[in-house]
Parts: structure tokens; sequence; C-alpha cells
């Protein structure tokens, strides 16, 4: 991918992300009567950066060997658990130990429960595809059988 692709689909995902943020934030405000502060929409905007940078790590092109690949997920995690706490911590959604260990325990249960659903389908399209390959492979062996007659 050329890096002017890869810096236009970042900015894009960023302006996406903290979209969402934004709306879910207002409309939750709305209904509770909290009022955003500038010092709340700079802990948005550096979550939604954060956020975004986290989910670009695993996806790097150079990356072959299934060591490094697992070494990406957990940094993806590890990053997206602090930004998720910090963005926690600061709004007061989470403020004592307790509450804290609490959200990063659930935190790390819907991220885990992802990446299942995503190992599940990565593991249904691998099957798909060996299938075809096979079938391919099948039917070129079937006609290279015939040239030789």
């Amino acid at each position: 991918m050329i890096l002017q692709n890869y810096i236009k689909k970042f900015i894009r995902d960023y302006f996406i992300i903290l979209g969402i943020l934004v709306f879910v934030v207002t409309v939750l405000s709305g209904k509770t009567g909290y009022a955003l502060t500038i010092k709340d929409s700079y802990v948005i905007m550096i979550g939604a950066l954060g956020i975004d940078m986290a989910g670009c790590m695993p996806y790097s092109p150079g990356v072959v060997n299934r060591k490094a690949i697992y070494a990406g997920i957990c940094i993806q995690f590890g990053t997206l658990e602090a930004v998720l706490l910090l963005v926690a911590h600061s709004l007061g959604f989470a403020a004592g130990y307790i509450q804290l260990i609490t959200f990063a325990f659930e935190i790390a249960v819907i991220y885990l429960t992802a990446r299942f659903f995503i190992w599940q389908a990565s593991k249904k399209d691998t099957k798909q595809i060996n299938k075809k390959l096979e079938s391919m492979k099948r039917c070129k062996g079937s006609l290279i059988g015939l040239n030789h007659f």
C-alpha cells in the first residue's frame, strides 16, 4: 500500500472513530444533563487517536512471521486497554482501583470474544480457500494428464 493511501485511511478512520465517540458522548450527556468541557473533548480526541493507532498495529505489511503477528496483537490489546482505561478514569467513569480493575477485566473479555469470532471467521474463510485451491489442483492435474497423450 502506498504511504499516501495509508495516511488517508488512517485520517479517515480517526475521524470516523472521533465522530462515533462524540455522538455517543453527546447522546449520553443529553440524557444525563452532563455538559462536555474542553478537557473532555481533548480526552476524546486523544482516545480516538489511540484507538486508531492500536487498530493499525497488527496489520503492518511486512509482518509474515506468526510470532510477530501475535506480538502485534498483544501490543494492540495493551494499547487499547491503556487508552480506554485512561479515558474512563479521566472522564470519571471508573474512579477507584476496584472499578478500574473491573473495567479492565470487561475490556479483556470483550477483546478476547471479538478475537475468537475473528479467528472463527478466518478459519472458515481458510477452509473455503483451501477447497477451491484443491479443486483447481485436481482440475489442473487432469488437464496435464490429457496433454501427455
